[in-house]
């Protein structure tokens, strides 16, 4: 396993010890100097989430795992505590006004979700943002060593017109390993054609979507350097 992986505690895969990737990047970046609050969805132990406040923003850090949260809020002791908010529950259950977001992330999270409830949740985030906000998302592709079986089923099915191309129960095409081991029953895999459209749909403008890799990967999983799904997209 990747020293970059650390077990969620609620089963629900892994999470990245580091950031490691462009989107992530651009996201604390943009962070910076914002007057609204910025959300972080899914994260975890706060990687993210804990650089913005030392960036200064007003962060409101989202998990299922109120353990993953308790930890955030532990590390924020050093940074400006007063400005992280702490929200447990899932994605589409949170409520907040419209237009009070200034940004919103979401990394390696809704390949887990069924077709409609991304739909709702990228509806609600277009609803979050102020105008100008930007949405900054990472899903993973089906271009991964380890579900090798299913690229071609992907393909077929994108090519014939469906949106949703990468809706797949994990145990028609994985084998047993530890990695599928911490897999849910369905995923949700995305190329960023499939990805911009769904953006789109919604009511984004997209700055950029792009396939990109995941070197620090596990070796079983990875294939060729587009493991992962990346966009930034603005209301």
């Amino acid at each position: 396993m990747s020293k970059y992986f650390i077990k969620t505690k609620n089963k629900t895969g892994y999470i990245l010890s580091e950031i490691l990737d462009e989107i992530s990047n651009d996201f604390i970046l943009f962070s910076k100097n914002k007057n609204l609050p910025i959300l972080e969805i899914g994260a975890g132990y706060g990687v993210v989430s804990l650089e913005c406040l030392k960036n200064g923003a007003t962060v409101i850090a989202n998990d299922l795992e109120v353990e993953h949260l308790k930890v955030i809020q532990e590390k924020s002791n050093d940074f400006n505590k007063s400005k992280l908010i702490l929200m447990p529950g899932d994605f589409e259950d949170i409520n907040l006004l419209e237009s009070s977001l200034s940004a919103v992330f979401c990394s390696r999270v809704i390949h887990f979700f069924d077709p409609d409830k991304i739909m709702r949740c990228i509806k609600k985030t277009y609803n979050w943002l102020e105008m100008g906000g930007k949405a900054f998302f990472t899903v993973e592709s089906p271009y991964l060593k380890n579900w090798n079986h299913f690229q071609h089923d992907f393909k077929k099915r994108k090519n014939s017109g469906d949106k949703f191309a990468g809706y797949v129960r994990t145990k028609d095409y994985i084998n047993i390993g530890e990695i599928s081991d911490s897999l849910p029953e369905y995923m949700h895999f995305f190329d960023d054609d499939l990805l911009s459209e769904i953006f789109k749909t919604c009511g984004f403008k997209i700055e950029k979507c792009f396939l990109f890799g995941r070197p620090y990967f596990p070796e079983e999983v990875q294939l060729d350097g587009r493991e992962s799904v990346g966009i930034i997209a603005t209301k």
